[in-house]
């Protein structure tokens, strides 16, 4: 019964860990949810606020500064060499605690960005891996 018991409760421990991670999205998934799809450059990040901290994780919301070298699609007015504003959240997960953290951003990183804006101010990748070096 103990025997038992342990394993149903490993299990159950099990499943939370791997609902919590979010599979990588398909190329065209990520086109077709994507209102805005540009090649750029992050030229610059900063953190917002005070970081958060839960029982998991150290959290910070951030901005990276996105120029752009070439527009593919757009629903916002963005244009070559215009920048975009892409919030994401920097999250630092605790020992024995899983999750499926923002992509983070860097100074200096460059790829297809595949993004979901309201406004040129108001960006976020549109899923964890839609960044294409």
């Amino acid at each position: 019964m103990k025997k038992t018991l342990i394993i149903l409760l490993g299990l159950v421990m099990l499943s939370h860990t791997v609902a919590a991670l979010m599979p990588p999205m398909e190329d065209n998934e990520l086109e077709k949810d994507s209102n805005t799809i540009v090649k750029g450059e992050i030229i610059q990040v900063e953190s917002l606020g005070k970081k958060e901290s839960n029982q998991c994780a150290t959290h910070q919301n951030k901005l990276a500064t996105l120029k752009i070298s070439e527009v593919i699609k757009s629903s916002i007015e963005v244009k070559k060499d215009q920048t975009v504003m892409i919030h994401f959240r920097d999250t630092k997960f605790k020992e024995g605690c899983v999750g499926s953290p923002d992509h983070k951003h860097y100074k200096g990183e460059t790829g297809t960005f595949y993004l979901s804006c309201k406004d040129p101010l108001n960006c976020r990748l549109t899923h964890w891996n839609g960044v294409k070096k």
